[in-house]
């Protein structure tokens, strides 16, 4: 079901380190439909905290630090720093790379199922009368999954190949998704607040 999504200037707009200067307080809040504004969270990101997951038996997954260094590699391609998720804080996005497997024993084989997961920190509240309990917690905004099964000598070399694609999809995914929130300004009528948030959104 969509939902109607509030962006709030306040929590969106210190990422972009943009100055506004004016005589008069202007109203820039706006408002789209059926778009997450999360994901400008991970566009205008200085740094993503990345961890590891492994839960791979029997040997069917090795190098994990080849596939960490994959992904990794694609982020900071793209502009972004990163860091070990162990020495994360709770106001950083998450990149978590997963895996569960184990070797298939009539074949030799392995079988493992993948998950790339981006997490941003989030505020929600809960309100009784006058009374609001708040909480900061971890927002998934997307979730890549993949099945595979290969040779042993082999799934290495492939766990890395197929996080590095879901590195390279996310990163393609954050650009639409801010392009997504543009065009959905760009057809409402015009004001300064759709104004202000179409040129930042450039």
């Amino acid at each position: 079901m969509k939902n109607l999504t509030i962006i709030s200037v306040c929590f969106l707009l210190c990422p972009f380190s943009f100055g506004v200067v004016a005589e008069e307080e202007l109203e820039l809040n706006a408002s789209v439909w059926g778009h997450d504004p999360a994901w400008l969270v991970l566009k205008n990101a200085e740094m993503f905290d990345v961890h590891l997951d492994d839960q791979v038996g029997d040997g069917c997954w090795t190098d994990l630090s080849g596939a960490k260094n994959a992904v990794e590699l694609q982020l900071i391609r793209s502009g972004y720093e990163t860091q070990d998720g162990n020495d994360g804080s709770a106001f950083i996005p998450d990149v978590v790379i997963s895996a569960l497997g184990y070797e298939i024993p009539s074949t030799g084989g392995c079988a493992i199922a993948m998950e790339f997961e981006a997490t941003v920190p989030d505020v929600g509240e809960y309100t009784v009368g006058e009374s609001v309990l708040s909480s900061l917690y971890t927002k998934s905004v997307i979730s890549y999954q993949s099945v595979l099964t290969s040779r042993k000598s082999e799934s290495n070399a492939m766990i890395k190949s197929q996080f590095e694609s879901m590195a390279q999809q996310f990163l393609v995914d954050i650009e639409r998704a801010k392009q997504g929130i543009r065009g959905a300004l760009e057809t409402q009528d015009e004001s300064a607040a759709t104004e202000f948030w179409i040129e930042l959104l450039k």
